[in-house]
């Protein structure tokens, strides 16, 4: 036991002081992806595994403090794999850098909107056809079965896929590009239509009654306003250098202003809900005390139920995953569920552990150093690409902030949700949607945050 903790610390304390230096764990206004996976994964999964190893009943908990602890070194080392193979510019370039405005682009990312929002609309429509009643209405007024309403959305369609992926993904992506329309779109209408996508994008989240999907909304829109007040304005023709500094403080403070109105709301969402449910009625003390506990310590209990479950081997070996159980005509083993009953929470109780869990729950430590490394890497070079290749915009914006969230998200969900319906495929699948609209296939980020196309415009002024 004195091994596994002066490991764990020595761990601790390589890894801090690496993504110090590496990836600046302390910037707290220019966040990165590793800074983020890294945080979480020690508020969400470090920490309450050392609270878990002090108590002598949990017979697993020494095995789940330990790779806790070489998950914290993994992390920074998947970023340095990635850097080594795809460099980039520091934070600050890609932040302060403005977004490409010039008529041309803005024609073409105009047009990627205006299909992209009808695509999400299709997939709203049509979710709402099969789900007609409102879920969050019942359960606040207690007109139905919460867990009726909670299963109606995996099971009421073949197209549960595609409803994840626009839950976690697509919804979201939408959400942020309106949001930035205000700012971005030239004419009324235009940024009507962006408001309009933002209702879309909240009813779709809001429908089944989950909180967490909509106070998702409002974080994201957090993290896009606080990257906006980060932008350096381009200067106007024949505008004072004071006059400037003083339009680029104003739209700082404005910014930072509307991100810490919405971070409030994303923390009241959750709250006035479980107010008006019948949890409520335990006081205010009570609801606030069941949402920290949600966050900070659910997901671990959830993950060292699944290490506790297969400390004796027995592993899944990737059959948890169902498309690739029946792609290999295997049978599906639902780990959810399963952490759920050893838990005695229900057999039809969802526990998911997060992606620690899931990695050793399929073929133990070995599966869980290659997957914490993999996905450190998937993120880092992912990031990557978005700001050396990708031009800055609202969309490129909005696929950052959802990398960023996907990196939180990883110490609280299973990586394979990750990886097919909630970050890389989705991405995936924007970029060609994108390629495929624009008819451009390379853009860039010089250094200074400007296009080719528009350090053209500026020196011919």
């Amino acid at each position: 036991m004195t091994l596994i903790y002066l490991t764990s610390a020595l761990m601790l304390i390589l890894s801090v002081a690496l993504m110090q230096w590496r990836f600046g764990l302390f910037s707290i206004i220019q966040l990165n992806v590793l800074q983020v996976m890294f945080v979480s994964h020690v508020l969400s999964q470090f920490l309450p595994s050392f609270i878990m190893v002090l108590n002598a009943e949990n017979v697993a908990g020494p095995t789940y403090f330990l790779y806790c602890g070489i998950s914290l070194i993994l992390i920074p080392l998947g970023g340095l794999l990635a850097d080594a193979i795809l460099q980039v510019r520091p934070n600050a370039f890609f932040y302060s850098a403005p977004m490409r405005n010039d008529f041309l682009f803005r024609r073409k990312f105009t047009r990627f909107f205006l299909l992209y929002f009808v695509f999400c609309l299709v997939i709203f429509l049509t979710y709402v056809s099969q789900v007609p009643t409102m879920p969050i209405y019942d359960l606040i007024f207690g007109v139905s079965d919460v867990t009726g309403h909670q299963v109606a959305r995996r099971e009421a369609s073949s197209m549960g896929l595609l409803y994840g992926m626009a839950l976690r993904f697509f919804m979201p992506v939408l959400f942020l590009m309106g949001l930035m329309s205000r700012g971005y779109f030239v004419g009324s209408s235009l940024r009507s239509l962006g408001l309009m996508a933002m209702i879309v994008a909240v009813l779709y989240n809001a429908w089944p009654g989950s909180k967490t999907p909509v106070a998702t909304l409002f974080l994201m829109a957090t993290f896009v306003l606080l990257i906006r007040a980060s932008e350096m304005l381009p200067k106007r023709d024949g505008e004072a250098a004071e006059v400037a500094r003083m339009r680029q403080i104003i739209n700082r403070k404005r910014a930072v202003r509307f991100a810490v109105i919405v971070a409030v709301l994303a923390f009241l969402y959750p709250v006035g809900v479980f107010l008006m449910l019948p949890a409520g009625e335990q006081g205010i003390g009570y609801v606030l005390e069941s949402v920290f506990l949600r966050v900070f310590f659910k997901p671990a209990e959830n993950t060292y139920a699944a290490f506790e479950l297969f400390m004796n081997g027995g592993f899944t070996y990737f059959s948890d995953i169902s498309k690739f159980s029946h792609l290999m005509g295997g049978q599906y083993v639902s780990l959810s569920q399963l952490v759920a009953s050893h838990r005695g929470l229900g057999d039809l109780t969802n526990a998911p552990p997060a992606a620690i869990g899931n990695f050793y729950a399929q073929g133990g430590g070995l599966i869980v150093v290659i997957g914490v490394l993999v996905a450190s890497f998937l993120f880092k070079f992912t990031e990557n690409i978005l700001r050396q290749y990708a031009t800055k915009s609202p969309l490129v914006i909005a696929l950052y902030t959802t990398i960023i969230f996907g990196a939180f998200r990883f110490s609280w969900a299973n990586f394979h949700n990750l990886l097919f319906s909630e970050v890389f495929m989705p991405m995936v699948i924007i970029a060609i949607f994108w390629i495929v609209i624009s008819g451009s296939r390379k853009t860039e980020i010089n250094p200074g945050g400007f296009s080719s196309e528009m350090q053209d415009n500026q020196r011919f002024k």
